[in-house]
């Protein structure tokens, strides 16, 4: 059974349009052209939601890119730098099952923290402990330089 807080996530992120829709080509033929529904397409609306008043929403997000690490990594090393401001005022990411606590809990002030947190340090480095909690910009710089040296390798 599906909770009402994800299906309410869900169709605020499905709002933005029906799946399909018809472009007319010519005075008596149309076209039905498909949504792109790719991971990047996904991400990138997923990303839009981040910056949300919704708290629902914005953790609805946060917990869906998680999912979609692995997919989009290269998306998310580039929304590093994503300035926008987060309204919600904390954000939850659930722990691996030794850790100390079920819940960690974050206040991003940028998209870019947020996407921070689902990207995690990259492998050998600690640059973006600190901008998960909403860093200062010299941190935020270097998370962003340590992802893209490690996109490099």
């Amino acid at each position: 059974m599906i909770s009402t807080d994800l299906a309410l996530a869900a169709a605020i992120v499905m709002s933005s349009g029906p799946p399909t829709a018809r472009l007319p080509v010519a005075a008596a033929q149309s076209v039905t052209c498909a949504m792109s529904t790719g991971p990047e397409e996904v991400a990138g609306t997923l990303i839009g939601l981040l910056a949300s008043h919704d708290s629902r929403a914005v953790q609805f997000a946060l917990d869906s890119l998680r999912l979609t690490r692995n997919d989009i990594e290269p998306l998310l090393v580039c929304q590093l730098e994503n300035v926008t401001p987060i309204v919600v005022r904390e954000v939850y990411w659930l722990n691996a099952p030794e850790h100390f606590e079920l819940f960690a809990h974050y206040q991003p002030r940028t998209v870019g923290d947020a996407v921070a947190i689902v990207l995690g340090d990259p492998p050998g480095s600690s640059a973006c402990t600190s901008v998960v909690k909403g860093g200062t910009p010299a941190e935020r710089r270097a998370c962003v330089a340590a992802w893209r040296d490690h996109r490099k390798q």
